[in-house]
């Protein structure tokens, strides 16, 4: 009876760990939807009153939303492993072009930090396109070599700095540090994806490090 037991419970939490993974993400996919809904499909209106200070270089904007919104909302495929087994076909396309959309969205967003009037934001934009540019780079070089493990991590740093789009506007709607009137956008620029891109981190070493020490 309690072999039988004993046998039982790794399935069991093999089906937990199966739940949690597709609540997340569902989480992410819903709040991906939400964002594009509430905050990028207005860019469609290609007016000055839409784009304000984005106005001049409004061409920029609309590939940096268009690539970022690609990446947002397919992103969360990447992680449903029934996916990639029941369709490795569409999984490795979803792949394709969520490495297009990071590539895009970077590159414009790299543009738009160097030729925004507000310096300090400008050089968090430009930090932040390299961090997703670079972690997404290294995901797809681990797939190309065959390192799966290391393809899995690295897709998540990449989808927490995609992610940080919607942080950010989080951050921006809920007035987190208004006080610091135009700072807060560089402040809030950073905070988006460095802190949550540190707590993955430590969530991906937490196993390696605390975990049971192997024998020597």
């Amino acid at each position: 009876m309690a072999q039988a037991t004993l046998s039982t419970t790794p399935v069991l939490q093999f089906g937990l760990a199966r739940i949690l993974k597709w609540a997340a993400a569902a989480v992410l996919l819903a709040g991906g939807v939400h964002f594009f809904w509430v905050n990028a499909l207005r860019y469609t209106d290609v007016t000055e009153q839409t784009y304000r200070r984005y106005w001049p270089y409004r061409g920029w904007l609309m590939a940096h939303i268009t690539g970022g919104s690609l990446a947002l909302l397919l992103g969360p495929l990447q992680f449903l492993s029934g996916l990639r087994r029941w369709n490795p076909t569409l999984h490795r396309w979803t792949g394709r072009l969520y490495l297009t959309g990071v590539a895009i969205g970077a590159v414009a967003a790299t543009n738009m930090g160097f030729v925004t009037k507000y310096r300090a934001f400008g050089i968090s934009l430009v930090a932040m396109a390299f961090a997703w540019l670079s972690t997404t780079s290294m995901a797809y070089v681990a797939i190309r070599r065959r390192q799966v493990n290391a393809h899995k991590e690295w897709m998540i740093r990449s989808y927490t700095v995609t992610y940080g789009f919607v942080t950010y506007r989080t951050l921006q709607d809920a007035h987190f540090l208004s006080s610091l009137k135009v700072e807060a956008l560089s402040v809030n620029a950073w905070l988006c994806w460095v802190i949550p891109l540190l707590c993955v981190e430590m969530a991906l070493q937490w196993r390696r490090t605390v975990g049971p020490a192997r024998a020597r």
